[in-house]
């Protein structure tokens, strides 16, 4: 003990007096282990961690599949879903579908979101209510009282944390709702919920009509692919029961939280992993180049200590004992960034991330942290340990520390350098291929216009809009007003947005041979306002689009795009064809462009649309085309709103360049991610190289002296030092390009219309690393030239 307290004190005095150093090897250690953490941080939140829920691995999401379709992950038909839950003995199921109310108070109508669940939801999540009650069976019967559960964040925020919110009537779309229980602090499920209401199936459900979600919870004495047997089993037993809605039905049980971060998902972290290890290895390079140098200055030192009896392992444990205290220091600077970097990170992902809450500096961070400094300290100190304790006493003490170790350790510090470019060029080159990719992703061409057009959504309730006659009026109203808004040019309604999904239907065709029974063809469908297509920039390209002779009481019609038409009337009009769909005969009177409406990386699918007027969504969404700012255009919106009904919410108000750029949030924060990674690993590889050769002149003052004292002018001093800088980052990128091109196929799931081989990318890269190094290596050559030669002969 006394040994390791004496190596501590002189450590500390000896780190004291090379502020330049230790200051630089800290800054560059912080940075690599800080960006460690932050990256475990998430992978851990995301991927180890288990789910917040008991025995969460053994919570499974219940999906219908349709292999004639290729569907592995459909929405489940009630009728299916009961079946399920009563015959199936290896699993408790319950459903869930979302939902969403306007709740009036006396400042105005609220907008809460979240899900209608069948009782059993909570007891299968494992989880109680902190206050009153779930939800019953006879919640979920046909004319029960409505009554809700708030989460634990409404009670607060809304009601004060008062208890006796317990028994309370809201106002809940115009209908009174009792409060039987608020959930714990914190709980959700994926998203965050304002509250749950009971999931009440309708007595006449369509067994082909599918919108539930299934939860599950596999019996401990079963496994989750005995409960996938069972339950495909019972599904095959329908599909004979009732073959015109379950011919080619199956069932897939998916893990959830397989389900919540895909393979998508998964493959990011590894990346993310892995580029984060390549920061800390250039981070440690640094400070191995830092510390080999300070070895060789230390030779004499070195000698001394093995003259008057230190052995080599004394030398070896005090050299370490300076460098862990280096790593320390760098690990203590690493957690405060390692918290930043998990503050940016939280901030790259949509808000209803499931997870997102969770991550936070934790014990498993700090435990993580610790690790990644002791391995830090290792992998920089133990090599500069090793080689400044082999300095030659008699060589160090003839030549005053300017040969030995020095010379020996020019090669090792000439390949971390080398290294530390290397595994730049593999960071740079991949970041630059996903930003490129994010940019060609964000300016792929929809088939319809984002920037001048804003999107927001409402619901209309039962209670006050009982039928198509007061959703009609209301609709109207509400166009015609808004469209008279200063700055508006004009307004629209649809039951879908852009990138939130779509409702399917099958149909048949007139004319054309009845499909087998499961094999009929679908399309998306969607209900929209006449404007529609002039708001969103959608091209008409045959016949009509609609107006004012579409109304509830004419006849039904439809519109085509591209794709539906070229599916069933190729080369020929589809105009005045005849489909069947939702149960009714409807004309083609339009064609229009294909859109992506699942986002830039879609295809184009079959679609029909149908005007609004005549299948009336309760959730409509608004879109309105303008040149006025968004807040400004907002407000009006709202106060038309208002003057109709004041009841109502208008929640989700965004432009449509928002709801792209939050559709494709996941690729941006890959290539972020990436991006900042690249950037700290290039700045450290540009230091690298500068430190290396600031070292080699001060070493070579005598050489340099000797050099101009023979004849050698400055240009020729200064040439001989930029080669030096430039042949070692040219070294480091031919094999950094080497690997880059094995490495970066990895990156294909995130490359939207780029090639793993982009040559801007394997282009850009070395050129701005070889700028770097130029840069880097002029100062060193210009401090060479400066150096008086009598002066330089003279050295010590």
């Amino acid at each position: 003990m006394d040994r390791f307290l004496q190596d501590l004190r002189f450590a500390m005095r000896s780190l004291r007096g090379s502020p330049l150093l230790t200051g630089a090897a800290l800054v560059s250690l912080a940075l690599g282990i800080g960006a460690s953490a932050a990256i475990f941080s998430a992978v851990d939140t995301f991927l180890l961690k288990p789910l917040e829920f008991e025995d969460s691995d053994r919570l499974v999401f219940v999906w219908s599949t349709d292999t004639e379709r290729g569907w592995t992950s459909a929405s489940v038909s009630p009728l299916d879903y009961q079946d399920w839950r009563r015959e199936a003995g290896s699993v408790r199921m319950a459903a869930m579908v979302g939902s969403g109310v306007n709740m009036t108070t006396d400042d105005g109508a609220v907008r809460l979101e979240g899900l209608a669940v069948s009782p059993g939801f909570f007891e299968i999540l494992g989880v109680s209510p902190a206050a009153g009650r779930g939800f019953v069976p006879a919640d979920e019967e046909p004319g029960a009282a409505p009554v809700v559960v708030l989460s634990n964040e409404v009670w607060q925020q809304t009601f004060g944390g008062d208890p006796a919110v317990v028994g309370r009537i809201l106002n809940l779309d115009g209908q009174p709702t009792q409060v039987v229980g608020v959930m714990p602090e914190g709980f959700r499920f994926g998203t965050r919920q304002d509250l749950w209401q009971p999931l009440i199936l309708p007595p006449d459900a369509v067994r082909g009509s599918r919108y539930l979600q299934i939860l599950a919870r596999v019996d401990p004495s079963a496994t989750v692919e005995g409960a996938r047997a069972e339950l495909g089993a019972l599904a095959a037993r329908l599909a004979e029961t009732y073959p015109d809605t379950n011919t080619g039905r199956g069932v897939n049980l998916v893990p959830v939280q397989e389900e919540w971060f895909d393979e998508g998902f998964r493959q990011g972290s590894l990346i993310a992993g892995a580029a984060v290890l390549f920061v800390l290895l250039i981070a440690c390079a640094n400070v191995a180049n830092l510390l080999l140098a300070r070895g060789a200055d230390r030779e004499r030192e070195i000698a001394l200590r093995s003259a008057i009896g230190a052995g080599r392992g004394r030398i070896v444990g005090q050299l370490l004992t300076e460098s862990l205290i280096l790593a320390t220091a760098g690990g203590v600077l690493g957690v405060g960034v390692g918290w930043l970097g998990m503050e940016g990170i939280r901030g790259l992902f949509p808000p209803g991330l499931p997870g997102v809450h969770r991550l936070v500096l934790d014990g498993r961070v700090l435990g993580f942290t610790a690790a990644a400094t002791l391995l830090a300290g290792l992998l920089f100190g133990v090599a500069p340990a090793l080689q400044t304790s082999t300095a030659d006493l008699r060589s160090a003490l003839v030549d005053g520390g300017r040969g030995g170790s020095g010379r020996r350790g020019g090669r090792l510090r000439s390949a971390l350098v080398m290294g530390e470019v290397g595994l730049s060029v593999v960071l740079l080159v991949s970041a630059v291929l996903l930003v490129k990719a994010f940019g060609e992703m964000r300016n792929q061409d929809l088939g319809f216009e984002l920037e001048p057009v804003a999107t927001l959504r409402m619901a209309l309730p039962e209670a006050r809009y009982p039928g198509a006659v007061e959703l009609d009026a209301f609709g109207r109203t509400l166009l015609e007003r808004v469209s008279a808004l200063p700055g508006v040019e004009g307004a629209a309604t649809s039951n879908l947005r852009p990138m939130s999904g779509n409702t399917s239907s099958s149909y048949t065709v007139a004319g054309e041979d009845p499909p087998a029974a499961g094999s009929e063809p679908v399309a998306n469908v969607r209900y929209v306002s006449p404007a529609y297509f002039d708001v969103l920039g959608v091209a008409s390209l045959a016949g009509r689009t609609f107006d004012d002779r579409d109304q509830a009481d004419t006849p039904p019609v439809i519109l085509v795009n591209e794709r539906m038409a070229a599916r069933h009337w190729e080369g020929r009009s589809p105009l005045g064809a005849r489909v069947t769909i939702w149960g009714q005969e409807r004309e083609v009177v339009g064609v229009v462009a294909d859109t992506r409406d699942w986002g830039p990386d879609s295809n184009p699918a079959p679609m029909v649309y149908a005007p609004a007027t005549q299948r009336i969504s309760r959730n409509p969404y608004l879109f309105v085309r303008t040149d006025r700012p968004l807040a400004e255009v907002a407000e009006g919106v709202r106060s038309v709103v208002r003057s109709l009904d004041p009841d109502q919410a208008v929640y989700d108000f965004r432009s449509l360049r928002q709801v792209l750029d939050d559709d494709v949030s996941g690729n941006l924060a890959m290539a972020k991610v990436l991006g900042t990674l690249a950037l700290i690993a290039f700045l450290l590889s540009g230091l690298g190289v500068y430190g290396v050769l600031a070292y080699s002149v001060a070493r070579r003052t005598q050489e340099m002296g000797i050099r101009q004292s023979l004849g050698a002018g400055r240009r020729d001093v200064r040439a001989l030092v930029v080669r030096q800088g430039l042949a070692l980052a040219g070294v480091g990128i031919v094999g950094g390009l080497i690997v880059a091109a094995s490495t970066t196929r990895l990156l294909a799931f995130f490359l939207f219309g780029v090639s793993p081989y982009d040559p801007v990318a394997f282009l850009s890269v070395p050129a701005a690393l070889l700028a770097t190094a130029l840069a880097a290596s002029w100062i060193p050559a210009v401090r060479a030239t400066r150096v008086d030669p009598i002066v330089a002969l003279r050295a010590d």
